[in-house]
């Protein structure tokens, strides 16, 4: 439980700086890039570097998993969109913000939280792998389908290919037969360790909770909740034991794919006029559900031996 306790704890800072300090979604913005450009990188850098070390024939697992549970989301809400009969700017807001997974700046918190750092190697793999390359391409591309816009193939891969993290972890896998000096290792350390209460404190200064949302999309945001949070992990599951992922690594890959909806997939819903109070919603009922649910995973898996 210290792994929620530590969320909850940065995200209610977070809330109480934007409201005592009169901070802004622009105050937010500079953490985001802060947390990107600098301590994201070496996270990852360190991350992809101790999986080099250890290089294994299941690598691929946790983040095919990763897409699997996105798929199997998307197409659950977009069955229960069509069943309920939602508009379609209801419907996009769904399937662009409820089918993607918060695995960095909530996931390797909690993630350390509840496993402990030598986690988060595999939990970088579900976050680069998996929800940042899906969020970078099929929901981009999902949202501007919902939309009536086209996205550029090309600009989406010029995107993907020089995102901060994603250069750290080309740049392990480079060089990680090249041993560094020690004071390199402790500043990476040091700066990695940053993404925590920066990553955190900037989700809790963008989090807002709007009752007339709440009553008016219950049932959209109910239906995403469920799927996001509970349905589409437990398929994941299913995946990877069927596929011969187990223990420690089986419980990481599937609470990384129990995490609440993404806020930078929110703001690609919002950033496509896709009910963006549905959208914010769902970011933030779901990282408070998630605080919930994703340590009850652990907890069940870890019970269950698998």
């Amino acid at each position: 439980m210290s792994g929620a306790l530590l969320v909850a704890v940065c995200l209610l800072a977070g809330w109480v700086l934007r409201a005592r300090a009169k901070l802004t979604d622009e105050s937010a913005a500079v953490l985001n890039r802060v947390v990107i450009e600098f301590a994201l990188p070496c996270l990852t850098f360190r991350g992809v570097r101790a999986l080099a070390a250890r290089p294994t024939a299941g690598l691929w697992i946790p983040i095919v998993t990763a897409w699997i549970a996105w798929l199997s989301a998307f197409a659950m809400l977009a069955v229960v969109a069509k069943l309920r009969r939602w508009d379609r700017a209801t419907t996009g807001a769904l399937v662009v913000t409820a089918t993607v997974g918060n695995t960095a700046f909530v996931g390797l918190p909690l993630i350390e939280g509840i496993f402990g750092r030598d986690a988060l190697p595999t939990a970088t793999l579900v976050d680069q792998g998996g929800s940042f390359v899906i969020v970078s391409t099929a929901t981009v591309l999902t949202a501007a389908s919902f939309a009536g816009r086209r996205s550029s193939a090309a600009a989406i891969a010029r995107k993907l290919l020089t995102f901060p993290p994603v250069v750290g972890s080309l740049v392990a896998l480079a060089t990680h037969r090249i041993a560094l000096p020690v004071a390199l290792e402790q500043v990476i350390e040091r700066v990695a360790s940053l993404v925590v209460p920066l990553a955190l404190l900037s989700v809790g200064m963008r989090l807002r909770l709007d009752r007339d949302s709440l009553r008016r999309d219950a049932g959209p945001i109910l239906a995403g909740l469920i799927v996001k949070l509970g349905l589409s992990p437990a398929i994941a599951l299913l995946f990877a034991r069927a596929v011969g992922l187990t223990g420690r690594e089986l419980a990481i890959t599937v609470a990384q794919c129990a995490m609440a909806p993404m806020v930078t997939a929110g703001i690609v819903a919002t950033d496509h006029d896709l009910r963006p109070e549905l959208a914010s919603a769902l970011v933030a009922t779901g990282v408070f559900a998630s605080l919930a649910t994703v340590p009850l995973w652990a907890w069940a898996l870890s019970r269950a031996g698998l």
